[in-house]
């Protein structure tokens, strides 16, 4: 850890953790890509989001609080006709799986998540569907 103000890294590393290791959700979505998923993924996949890090600087050692939104693309098809569903499906395992995690993520640091939001849209056309679960981590 390069300073305790922005554990950034290891808090990503910590809820990728808990996501792909989660039977349920893998079910749904066996794809679950760090910020940078690759090029044309195939839906439906998980997508972690750009974090928000805000530094504490408190007595007895820095913390943080960081927030980031876990996204979930889904498409409508013949096997699945409920696009919109399977988002929200996807999106309700992510916050069942992130709510009150509590894990070490290393220099002496654990962190604590708590969702805070969960959205569902159409995204572009008519059958593509994205969620996505806004979650605070505090890293202290």
């Amino acid at each position: 850890m390069i300073t305790r103000l922005n554990p950034s890294n290891e808090v990503q590393t910590a809820i990728l953790t808990a996501l792909q290791a989660d039977a349920a959700l893998l079910a749904l979505s066996p794809r679950i890509y760090p910020p940078q998923a690759p090029n044309n993924p195939v839906r439906p996949f998980v997508l972690y989001g750009s974090v928000i890090a805000t530094p504490n600087k408190v007595d007895g050692g820095d913390c943080a609080d960081l927030s980031v939104a876990i996204h979930a693309f889904t498409n409508s098809s013949t096997a699945k006709p409920d696009g919109r569903g399977a988002a929200l499906d996807i999106a309700s395992n992510i916050a069942r799986v992130l709510d009150d995690l509590d894990v070490e993520i290393g220099d002496g640091m654990t962190m604590k998540v708590y969702v805070q939001q969960i959205q569902c849209m159409q995204d572009g056309d008519a059958s593509a569907w994205h969620s996505f679960v806004t979650v605070r981590a505090e890293a202290s």
